[in-house]
This record gives C-alpha cells, structure tokens and sequence, in this order.
C-alpha cells in the first residue's frame, strides 16, 4: 500500500514514519498538495 502524508509529519509523526519505513514500506511526502520527497530504508 503506498504511504502519502504531509511533509509536516516529518518532524510531527517521526516515530509513525519510521516505523512505516522500517517495515519496508516507503512514504512520499508532499507540500501544499504536491510530491516533494521519499522516504525510504537503506536496509532494503
């Protein structure tokens, strides 16, 4: 399943993101509606 949430999350939700990530799943993070970046583990 893809994972969008806001940039802001970054910094508010860091452990949720992490959590996600460390699962093997990417998020996409957008700003004011838009894609601006991935994040992803360097595990997998």
């Amino acid at each position: 399943m893809i994972t969008i949430r806001p940039v802001s999350d970054l910094r508010n939700r860091f452990t949720e993101i992490e959590k996600t990530v460390k699962e093997g799943t990417p998020v996409y993070l957008t700003k004011n509606g838009y894609g601006t970046m991935v994040v992803m583990s360097l595990e997998h």
